[in-house]
């Protein structure tokens, strides 16, 4: 598992200032919310994309500060490849993001892979009550007999990130 973006939490209202477009959630092009994500802020179906100016972003997400908001959304991306030659059954992504139901457990062959394509994690008021965020991902499969592990830390006040090692 790797941390794949930080993007600040958007507004309960969006104000605009100058030039903007919106691109509705029902598009017709078969763009999926990763798409979106490329080109701004769209985590998912229900959330239109609004391109528009930097005074625009200013005005919505406030002056940088150092550290974390409540509402920061920490987007993580992994794989999981079966490198053995049996079958590896029931392969889940485990942790504590907001959407599993987005990763199905998967049986996976012998070579084969499952991709974890931006499990988010969204920053609380209760996790700003501490000095520092937690938070550990595991792909786990035949039944739980094998599990790897990958721990992040973050600093809540200076929003320095630690990576620990898949183990």
């Amino acid at each position: 598992m790797e941390l794949r973006s930080i993007t600040p939490g958007r507004p309960p209202v969006w104000q605009n200032a100058g030039e903007f477009h919106v691109l509705p959630s029902d598009n017709d092009r078969d763009w999926d919310v990763q798409t979106w994500k490329e080109i701004g802020q769209g985590y998912s179906a229900e959330q239109a994309q609004i391109l528009g100016t930097r005074e625009a972003q200013d005005l919505n997400y406030g002056p940088i500060i150092p550290g974390y908001k409540a509402g920061d959304i920490l987007a993580f991306t992994g794989r999981a490849r079966n490198l053995g030659t049996l079958a590896a059954s029931g392969v889940v992504l485990l942790g504590p993001h907001a959407n599993p139901a987005d990763f199905p457990p998967a049986d996976l062959a012998s070579g084969a892979e499952a991709l974890y394509f931006t499990p988010v994690y969204t920053v609380t008021e209760e996790d700003l009550a501490r000095d520092s965020l937690e938070l550990t991902f595991a792909v786990a499969h035949d039944g739980g007999a094998r599990v790897i592990e990958r721990s992040f830390s973050f600093d809540l006040r200076t929003g320095a990130v630690t990576a620990g090692p898949a183990r």
